[in-house]
């Protein structure tokens, strides 16, 4: 059956999202999902998605990925990948494979891991 849960308790749900995300980071846990999430906040998946999907307009998935990602191009900025292998760098974010972090950067940025930091020169 359908749930209602009024707009304004989505406003508010997926403020709370945004603020533990902020402050806690839970996207360098390569475990986190949207099950802890939900139980992070004291709420459950359904309410979660829906806040994400009616506020955001994305998954939770590429929710977790977008922090990933914003926090990499950080690391790159700072020019980290001089210090850090880029395997520490994307593990240190919450990637495990190469293969994937590749991928969900070229999603996010349009380009590769390696042409965006050519490009930081």
């Amino acid at each position: 059956k359908d749930i209602y849960i009024s707009e304004e308790k989505l406003n508010e749900l997926s403020h709370s999202i945004e603020k533990f995300f902020k402050e806690k980071r839970p996207y360098t846990d390569p475990d986190f999902s949207l099950n802890k999430l939900a139980s992070q906040l004291n709420t459950n998946i359904t309410y979660v998605s829906r806040a994400l999907k009616h506020c955001k307009n994305v998954g939770f998935k590429t929710y977790l990925n977008s922090y990933r990602i914003a926090d990499i191009k950080e690391r790159l900025n700072k020019q980290e990948h001089k210090k850090y292998t880029l395997k520490h760098l994307y593990s240190s974010v919450g990637f495990t494979h190469q293969t994937t972090f590749n991928r969900v950067f070229k999603e996010v940025e349009g380009i590769t891991p390696t042409e965006y930091i050519e490009r930081l020169g």
